[in-house]
């Protein structure tokens, strides 16, 4: 439970700490794990009837790690061969990182398509925790980072096509989350 902006500063910084990054060809310090920040607003309001009137909302800042792919030149096979028996460890975060961001891009196309049945949310903690951001009664935003420079042109199309997929995703009509405590009530009934 956080009360202020430096409860909030400090779980972040914990966070950042337990964070894996490494050196990649592209970026030095790439994120090898996803991070999600869950942040869930509760507001009391007292009504004329006496009665408590509570509003949620929940705030996710999620930045997700890039996918890569292993290269399949011969040159680049002799190095990944060589990367990976140095470190069985990076095999295992990359085929978690692109597991994840698959199931992602999963639940993004049955969200986008008009005859969807069913949205496999169970297929990632990762779409599991985002359930609410990516279907549910939210607003959205989603922020593509992308690379100016034409040595980056796979990786940049790649994720502006994932994100003209999530730019299709139908949301339904966003109302207010409000509940009324019935503690007042429930003390009449009792007394």
């Amino acid at each position: 439970r956080v009360e202020t902006s430096d409860d909030i500063l400090h779980i972040l910084a914990v966070g950042t700490t337990n964070r894996m990054t490494r050196s990649t060809d592209f970026n030095f310090t790439s994120s090898r794990s996803h991070a999600i920040l869950q942040l869930t607003f509760e507001i009391e309001t007292q009504v004329e009837s006496g009665q408590t009137l509570i509003s949620r909302s929940k705030l996710n800042l999620i930045d997700l790690a890039g996918s890569e792919k292993m290269s399949t030149s011969d040159e680049g096979a002799s190095y990944m061969l060589n990367q990976i028996a140095a470190s069985q460890k990076h095999v295992k975060e990359l085929t978690s990182i692109n597991k994840s961001l698959h199931a992602l891009g999963n639940v993004i196309s049955a969200l986008s398509s008009t005859n969807r049945s069913h949205v496999p949310y169970r297929d990632s903690k990762l779409t599991r925790l985002l359930q609410d951001s990516l279907g549910g009664n939210t607003r959205t935003i989603l922020i593509a980072c992308v690379a100016p420079t034409t040595l980056h042109t796979v990786e940049t199309l790649s994720t502006l096509s994932f994100a003209d997929r999530a730019k299709n995703v139908k949301l339904q009509l966003v109302k207010a989350n409000t509940v009324i405590d019935d503690k007042l009530t429930l003390a009449k009934a009792q007394a």
